[in-house]
């Protein structure tokens, strides 16, 4: 699983006054995170900004696209520049897989404004790369306390795509395919753009052996960023439908 758009994550946040939605959470899992989210080539750089830009699937981000969002609140203490440098920061470490710096800066930004939803999503979704890479006897632990962080940043914001990107970036990278798929969904409802989703649901049927669908998700997030077609040459996740003439046909040059 190249790390694909870390976000999600899923990549997309704001720059300073308003959130946009990038297309993440979360790289090709080991080179964007999925990078939304977040195979999301983006996967949010980041609602303050974080998916993909395109739903970065590369670094767990968020998805490509996106929707306006309005900038989250802001109690005193960091203001809202403080804030913003500080989660961006802290989207940055989890870009460089730095993960436990990455939730600690988000935790910051949190404890100074618990409505600043970007920054959960971040801290959910390196809390489950974190949990997967380096949690050892903790990793279900630090996965599910991740989850919770994604779900308290879509308590806040229902339709926040970069979260919507990370947990299905988390669920697929947890193995949990089928409700990777369906959050996939989700994220697409609300970012029809989000590049890295249909990156990671053609990944999924990819590891299944699906050959039509897999050929038919990833033709359409070629379709939305050509460089999708590059990533998916050396994506481990299609080795079971690399030899097939449709796969070959698709990602040839």
């Amino acid at each position: 699983m190249a790390r694909r758009s870390k976000a999600a994550i899923p990549v997309v946040l704001t720059a300073l006054a308003a959130l946009v939605v990038l297309g993440i959470f979360a790289t090709p899992l080991s080179k964007w995170m999925r990078s939304v989210n977040s195979k999301q080539t983006g996967a949010v750089q980041s609602a303050v900004t974080v998916a993909a830009s395109g739903n970065v699937r590369p670094a767990p981000t968020a998805p490509t696209g996106g929707t306006a969002q309005t900038a989250p609140a802001v109690s005193t203490g960091e203001g809202r520049a403080g804030l913003d440098q500080l989660y961006q920061q802290g989207y940055q470490y989890y870009n460089e897989e730095l993960y436990q710096k990455a939730i600690n800066l988000e935790n910051r930004v949190i404890q100074e404004d618990p409505a600043y939803y970007p920054a959960y999503t971040i801290k959910g979704i390196a809390l489950c790369y974190y949990g997967y890479f380096d949690g050892g006897s903790m990793k279900d632990k630090d996965f599910a306390e991740g989850m919770q962080d994604i779900d308290n940043a879509l308590a806040l914001q229902p339709d926040y795509s970069s979260a919507l990107f990370n947990k299905a970036l988390a669920y697929e990278l947890y193995g949990q395919y089928d409700t990777a798929l369906y959050w996939y969904d989700r994220t697409i409802a609300i970012e029809p753009n989000s590049v890295w989703s249909y990156y990671g649901k053609a990944a999924i049927y990819g590891r299944r052996g699906d050959v039509a669908n897999t050929v038919m998700y990833l033709k359409q997030a070629i379709e939305l960023n050509p460089a999708a077609k590059k990533d998916a040459r050396g994506e481990k996740d299609f080795d079971n439908v690399r030899n097939s003439p449709e796969f070959q046909s698709l990602v040839s040059e």
